[in-house]
């Protein structure tokens, strides 16, 4: 039978974090699998297939660092030795593009956290199976509604980041043939294409207005309009603008006649540019006098277009189509936009729900794995997976707590409540959580520790006023963007200093300059460069978590030792 277990079997188990890989390897476990290895990254899963050619099958996260989970399959199927190897790629998230792209480079199934031992077991067993036959799994592309039974997996996971949509200063303008509405990709409203038909439907009974105080002028222009637009007529500048005071629908656009007595053109289109109600629509001066001063003239002061007068038919229908078309056209992408903004909004509100309706579920989970950590019943196995996941339930909860956090700091609204915080207990914990990074990276790291010492154990000390949690992330992310920053065999100094301001000083020290072109912008939101995957967040974060603790970061860039330093002062504890 295909389920059961072969001894000879073996599995590389690769993930940065350690927990899952623990997890995993408890799956296989249990269903019969012992020769299971692990590695951190895809380049120690490269190292550990040359110094292990038992093994059989490799199960691999996507997102890593040093080496993906992607790069590490385009490797193998690369290698002679191992380009027949089974790859199953485990993964949080699972876009059409993601599964194209896997495919594309030869993995043979794919498996979407959070998972039961029930669906590894299926797809190991398919893998296997396929191994046996000497055949290759094959992931087939389907529609992207079906993508999720492509990974074999039902995924209901909530986003707790959003990212706000750009919006373009104009619309682009095309002949394509396409319809006139393009659908909304990655967070950016569409170009408008402007097609014929689309043109026809936006000028369709438009309301024109045209200002001239010569009667003939004016009967002339509505009959070459009136087939197409409601025109309207006033016989001086006074009438007009108070026509439109009055309350009355506002014209789509105003042709508008430059020498007229008592008030002339430029100073009645002065008025309507001054005033918000009547700022945005199009003015075109008809004028008898082909002047460049007057030209300029008229453009300064908002007019959008120039016919000299008499107007050849032709040309001025064409100019009102054209500038009709364009308003309308900023007019639908101002909808677009405010669309888009109420439905970011609403899904702000609803992770901001769902982050706080989160606490509660965690909170029972960090109190049900406590409560049987301390039964004296459970073997040391046992209490090994209780502890992963009363671990894994702490890190969700300040996940959570921190995505709630991040939100009324920028809304001004956040209460910070501070407590005496070691700072070197905090960066040697993050230092610890990264050491695997950093040994792929052979960094050399330098601790320079305060004078400070504990009066109890006589260990180093640096207490600042602070939140535990918000310097706990405040400094992940600093040093994260630091290791991940530096070149292969660069280093990463760390030094704690006291000044004469009552404030504790942190210096982190990393070789590699960051870019010149986003110095002046590295602290600001999704700000990021060279970096693949990288949100542009952790930086922008950083600076608010040092913010809402009375402290400071700055950054300083050194091209000619090619290094970055980061300074972040916080109020040392009195």
């Amino acid at each position: 039978m295909d389920n059961i277990p072969d001894k000879k079997t073996s599995f590389l188990v690769v993930d940065d974090i350690e927990m899952i890989r623990k997890l995993i390897t408890k799956n296989l476990n249990a269903m019969g699998y012992r020769n299971v290895s692990q590695a951190a990254n895809g380049l120690k899963a490269l190292h550990e297939l040359e110094s292990d050619p038992t093994i059989t099958v490799v199960i691999t996260d996507w997102n890593m660092p040093v080496m993906s989970g992607l790069e590490l399959l385009r490797a193998i199927r690369n290698h002679e030795k191992f380009k027949s190897l089974p790859v199953l790629m485990v993964t949080a998230e699972i876009a059409r593009h993601q599964v194209q792209e896997a495919a594309e480079a030869g993995v043979s199934e794919f498996l979407v956290k959070p998972f039961t031992m029930g669906n590894l077991q299926a797809k190991l067993d398919k893998i296997l199976a396929a191994s046996k036959r000497g055949e290759e799994s094959e992931i087939k592309l389907q529609q992207p509604n079906e993508a999720r039974q492509v990974a074999g997996t039902n995924q209901n996971a909530t986003a707790l980041s959003a990212t706000m949509p750009t919006v373009p200063e104009q619309p682009v303008f095309s002949n394509s043939t396409h319809t006139g509405h393009q659908p909304v990709h990655g967070g950016e409203p569409a170009a408008l294409i402007i097609t014929d038909d689309l043109q026809a439907r936006m000028t369709k009974q438009a309301d024109i207005l045209v200002v001239d105080d010569v009667a003939d002028n004016i009967d002339v222009l509505v009959g070459l309009l009136q087939d197409e637009y409601k025109v309207r007529a006033a016989k001086s500048g006074e009438s007009a603008l108070k026509m439109l005071a009055g309350g009355s629908k506002l014209p789509d656009l105003i042709l508008l006649d430059v020498m007229m007595p008592e008030m002339d053109g430029f100073e009645v289109c002065r008025r309507l540019k001054t005033n918000p109600r009547t700022a945005g629509i199009p003015v075109i001066f008809l004028t008898a006098v082909d002047d460049a001063t007057n030209v300029v003239q008229g453009f300064e002061l908002g007019a959008v277009d120039y016919v000299t007068k008499p107007a050849n038919p032709t040309v001025l229908k064409v100019r009102v189509r054209n500038h009709l078309t364009r308003s309308k056209a900023f007019s639908e992408l101002k909808k677009q936009n405010q669309v888009l903004a109420e439905n970011l909004q609403l899904r702000e509100e609803v992770d901001r729900m769902t982050a706080h309706d989160l606490k509660n579920p965690i909170g029972g989970i960090i109190n049900f794995t406590g409560m049987l950590l301390s039964d004296e019943m459970m073997t040391n196995d046992q209490k090994e997976l209780l502890q992963s996941i009363d671990d894994s339930a702490h890190s969700l909860l300040n996940m959570v707590t921190l995505s709630l956090d991040l939100f009324k700091m920028e809304q001004g609204t956040f209460e910070m409540q501070p407590s005496r915080i070691d700072l070197i207990e905090i960066i040697r914990k993050v230092l610890a959580e990264k050491n695997a990074e950093i040994e792929d990276k052979q960094l050399s790291v330098t601790n320079t520790l305060p004078r400070t010492i504990s009066e109890n154990d006589g260990t180093p000390e640096f207490q600042v006023q602070g939140d535990g949690l918000l310097c706990y992330s405040m400094f992940g992310n600093l040093i994260k963007n630091a290791v991940e920053a530096s070149p292969v065999g660069g280093k990463l100094d760390i030094s704690f200093n006291h000044d004469d301001n009552g404030l504790g000083k942190v210096t982190i020290t990393n070789s590699g300059a960051v870019p010149k072109d986003i110095r002046g912008t590295f602290f600001d939101k999704y700000v990021t460069a060279g970096k693949k995957g990288g949100t542009g967040l952790g930086t922008y974060s950083a600076k608010l978590l040092a913010s809402v603790q009375q402290g400071t970061i700055d950054m300083q860039a050194d091209d000619e030792k090619n290094e970055t330093t980061l300074t972040i002062t916080l109020p040392l504890v009195v």
